[in-house]
C-alpha cells in the first residue's frame, strides 16, 4: 500500500467524494482503503463504462477528484 499512502497527501479527506477509475484487483483495494482511511467517500467507476458514460456519472456526482490509471481519470477534477 506504499503507493496508496502517497495518495492520502494529495487526494481525499473528510467528506470529500473521490471517483475511483481502476479495474478490480489488489491496487483497487489498496486505494479504497487509503481513501476510506482519509475519511473520503469513494465513488467506484465501472472500468467497462465508455468515456461518455463515465462523463455522465461524473457530471452528476461532481466528485472532488478522479483517481485512475486510464486517460478517463483526467475527465474531471472538482472545484
Amino acid at each position: 500500500m506504499e503507493g496508496s499512502t502517497h495518495l492520502l497527501g494529495t487526494v481525499g479527506g473528510p467528506r470529500e467524494l473521490v471517483a475511483l477509475d481502476f479495474p478490480p484487483g489488489p491496487r483497487w483495494l489498496d486505494l479504497v482503503s487509503a481513501l476510506w482511511t482519509s475519511g473520503a467517500a469513494v465513488l467506484p467507476l465501472d472500468h467497462r463504462l465508455t468515456h461518455a458514460e463515465k462523463r455522465a456519472v461524473l457530471d452528476r456526482a461532481r466528485p472532488t477528484a478522479v483517481v485512475g490509471e486510464s486517460d478517463d481519470a483526467t475527465l474531471f477534477v472538482g472545484e
